[in-house]
Order: C-alpha cells, then sequence, then structure tokens
C-alpha cells in the first residue's frame, strides 16, 4: 500500500488530531496563537513514530501509524511504535523504485 493510501491515511491522522486539538481547547471559548504552536508542536512530537515509519519506507509503517494514533496518547504505546518504526523491516531502494513504476 503506497501513494494513494499513504496520502489518505495521513489525511485522516491529521484531522483526527485536529478534531482532537480543537475538542480539548473549545472549553475555553477562544484559542490562542500560543495555543495553536504548542498544539502543531505536541502533534509533532506526537506523531514522530510514524513520521519515522514513513520516511524509512517500514514494512509495516501502516501499522506502526494505527499504533501511533490509537495508543500513542499512553507512554508505552508511544515508546512501543518508536522502537517498532527504528527496526531493519524497511523496503530497500531497488523496491521502492520497483514499487514506483508498477503503480504508476
Amino acid at each position: 500500500m503506497t501513494g494513494k493510501a499513504d496520502h489518505i491515511f495521513w489525511t485522516v491522522a491529521i484531522i483526527t488530531l485536529a478534531l482532537f486539538g480543537l475538542a480539548a481547547l473549545s472549553g475555553e471559548g477562544s484559542i490562542s496563537f500560543g495555543g495553536m504552536i504548542l498544539f502543531a508542536v505536541l502533534a509533532l512530537i506526537y506523531l514522530i513514530p510514524s513520521i519515522v515509519a514513513a520516511k524509512r519506507a517500514h514494512r509495516n509503517r501502516h501499522a506502526i501509524m494505527a499504533l501511533n494514533i490509537l495508543l500513542g496518547w499512553t507512554f508505552l504505546g508511544w515508546v512501543a511504535a518508536l522502537i517498532w518504526s527504528l527496526t531493519a523491516n524497511t523496503q530497500s531502494e531497488d523496491q521502492n523504485a520497483a514499487s514506483t513504476i508498477t503503480h504508476a
């Protein structure tokens, strides 16, 4: 699963995090610029395992992303996703090129 499936997954992930952020901040009545920056930085930190898996072309990147989004709020889930994303189960550059050619 590459290309379009990756774009769909990342779109859903970003929308989900945005909705959680808006729900968390909606009780105050207004969102400050500093609050938005803080939320963006925390969301980026939260997604580090998913970003690492995607950049390394990990074979299980979609499962890692699901684990990161669904259980990353627990420290154990986030650490598990990070460790899994750093394992050597990645596609080689030749396989990436072949997959791009066949899916184009």
